[in-house]
């Protein structure tokens, strides 16, 4: 692909974080960066990575005022290889990234970052790309990012076999459902095993894994009815289900992955304990030991309160659902 971009331009691309409803944990294919299995998200309108490009002879490539590690170069360059034949290093342009949330501490910083840089290379090379087209360039540095195109509920879309690929679609917008999201942020400090390098350990080791990646088609099919007819208390179900033996998976994984501490198991009773009480509240953790609390905006307050009462949680951050990624031009 021949690309070419005026002198002195500076693009940024805005991005919000996801987390799956519906999970996957593990790769087909880790060079392509294709799960094994779909999953299904929601768009989080709170927390958003910025990622600004610019002409930039000196090829700064900073992140949360930083320059870069080999790793997050890799990934960036995947990215950016996805749309060129050249390697990012190659060609003067300067990348200045930040999160607004903590980096690299279960709560999708890099699907938003990847999501954030695709949208901002699709304006600064005049690309045109469609949608799903930066689904898959975004995917390349993070399989998650797919989702972060996309604002609202989102679907992954796999095909496997020697044409293997993703991206993600849009199931119904940010306004189609309105819910709230409470994250409880338990340990902002970054996480000892990486989410890439966790899910190759439990495909190789779990001897849970294959029954998990079968499981997950049944509880994909039937938590995307439970969205589409907004029926919480099933969807309630499904979203617990999937977290849970996506957990099951990594703590049987060898060694063992224990990425929650006593505040999340906290959290996940005190959600328990509410919806006893009546509360339509359901939770999700990602590879991290923050819990993410979804429920109906009229009983926000009722469970924030309930939160105040629990030791051990650093800050609670609030979200509706949000829109795509997009660009600002400067």
């Amino acid at each position: 692909m021949t690309i070419v971009c005026e002198d002195l331009k500076i693009i940024k691309g805005i991005a919000n974080s996801n987390i799956a409803l519906l999970k996957y944990w593990g790769k087909s294919d880790v060079m392509k960066n294709i799960p094994d299995m779909p999953s299904i998200s929601i768009n989080l309108a709170n927390l958003n990575s910025y990622v600004e490009l610019k002409t930039d002879i000196t090829k700064q490539l900073i992140l949360n005022d930083k320059p870069i590690d080999n790793h997050t170069y890799a990934r960036w360059n995947r990215v950016y290889k996805a749309i060129s034949s050249k390697e990012l290093n190659q060609i003067d342009l300067g990348i200045n990234a930040n999160n607004n949330f903590p980096t690299s501490a279960g709560l999708a910083s890099s699907a938003s970052g990847m999501a954030a840089m695709t949208v901002a290379l699709n304006q600064y090379y005049g690309l045109n790309l469609t949608m799903s087209e930066m689904s898959r360039v975004a995917s390349k540095g993070s399989a998650s990012a797919a989702r972060s195109i996309h604002g609202g509920f989102v679907e992954t879309v796999i095909s496997k076999g020697q044409s293997s690929d993703m991206h993600a679609e849009q199931l119904v917008d940010e306004n189609y459902w309105k819910l709230s999201i409470l994250i409880c942020v338990t340990d902002s400090s970054k996480k000892k095993v990486s989410s890439s390098e966790g899910m190759q350990l439990s495909k190789k080791t779990s001897e849970l894994y294959d029954s998990w990646v079968r499981l997950s088609k049944n509880i994909i099919s039937d938590g995307r009815q439970a969205l589409l007819a907004k029926d919480f208390e099933k969807l309630s179900f499904y979203t617990e289900l999937s977290c849970m033996c996506m957990h099951a998976v990594m703590m049987t994984t060898r060694p063992e992955l224990y990425y929650w501490n006593p505040t999340t198991l906290r959290i996940i009773t005190l959600a328990k304990e509410l919806r006893k009480k009546g509360i339509p509240v359901t939770f999700t953790i990602d590879a991290g030991p923050q819990v993410k609390l979804i429920t109906e905006p009229d009983f926000t307050k009722s469970i924030e309160d309930a939160l105040n009462e629990i030791d051990g949680i650093e800050k609670v951050i609030e979200s509706s659902i949000g829109e795509g990624a997009y660009c600002e031009s400067f």
